[in-house]
């Protein structure tokens, strides 16, 4: 006769804990002493929210995960952590509120690490969990080594945006160009074309005023200047005339860089402003994407051409 099974409910909590969390029988494939977890199905109603938890994450960083816990390939890729002396969340709380969503109810069971910890070891293990004095840094170089791997890399599934990679890129003092591969072909083309408009408004700067320079040294020296209109003094309007329109030009061309400033009064107003948005107060730079997800617009806007007059 079969051996019965000791899987069963526990019906104070709904979990349905796994056979192998209640097989009394020997397990010669023992567990390290440090695991402190059993895997456990919990139903989602019987996972509350830690009150005390103070992480919070903007409607940009939502959206990438939601991307990330969506996607058939990727998914749930790890169990949420839940305490079950106090019925509360230690971790997982930003995946289960985004799989609310996309469940459409909270009416599902869901595999945790179910952990047994006293109340304050719960709110200091929500804190450890998020603290970033605790997680590691990326190293570029290997970053990199990814970035060029011959599979291709996604930096969306991986997190990124441009602007956060090309900041990490930065850091380390690495050539950035790699990162023109990530993009799409028109994308890599205006990049380009900027930065050539850009290098020719430079080398006619530096031209304009070794010219100037030249017609101000024979202006004082009196010499008689053969060049232009054979006076100096005309020669040195015609020159502040063509830097006048080399200004104008360059604050056109200047449009092509890929960022811009919003500049607050206070540092008060600053955070207010990226509350009101709910974005991070922390980030020293915010991407064009999630100003606009902030904002309620679609993505598709950044595509759109502007109208000619």
């Amino acid at each position: 006769m079969a051996k019965k099974s000791t899987t069963k409910k526990l019906p104070d909590k709904k979990l349905v804990a796994s056979s192998k969390a209640n097989d009394k029988s020997p397990d010669p494939a023992k567990p390290t002493r440090y695991q402190k977890f059993n895997i456990g199905r919990v139903h989602r109603r019987e996972l509350k929210n830690a009150p005390c938890n103070p992480r919070e994450m903007d409607r940009y960083a939502r959206e990438k995960l939601k991307k990330n816990l969506r996607s058939r390939k990727i998914g749930l890729l790890g169990p949420p952590i839940w305490n079950e002396q106090s019925g509360n969340l230690v971790g997982g709380h930003q995946r289960l509120f985004i799989i609310d969503d996309l469940e459409g109810s909270d009416d599902y069971f869901v595999d945790v690490a179910v952990v047994s910890l006293d109340p304050k070891t719960e709110r200091e293990q929500i804190i450890a969990l998020n603290n970033a004095d605790m997680q590691g840094y990326f190293k570029v170089e290997l970053l990199d080594d990814l970035v060029r791997s011959e599979d291709g890399f996604d930096i969306e599934s991986a997190g990124f945006d441009r602007v956060g990679l090309e900041a990490l890129y930065d850091s380390a003092g690495m050539e950035t160009k790699i990162l023109d591969s990530l993009f799409s072909p028109e994308a890599l083309k205006e990049t380009h074309a900027a930065a050539d408009e850009v290098d020719a408004a430079i080398a006619e700067s530096d031209a304009l005023k070794g010219a100037e320079k030249a017609a101000v040294q024979q202006a004082k020296g009196g010499a008689d200047a053969t060049a232009g209109n054979g006076k100096p003094e005309v020669d040195i309007a015609l020159i502040k005339e063509r830097r006048k329109q080399f200004n104008v030009k360059t604050a056109h061309e200047n449009e092509c860089d890929f960022f811009f400033t919003i500049v607050c009064k206070t540092d008060e107003q600053k955070h207010s402003f990226l509350r009101l948005l709910d974005l991070n107060e922390t980030k020293a730079y915010v991407s064009s994407e999630e100003l606009l997800i902030a904002m309620g617009l679609e993505l598709s806007a950044l595509d759109a051409k502007p109208e000619t007059k």
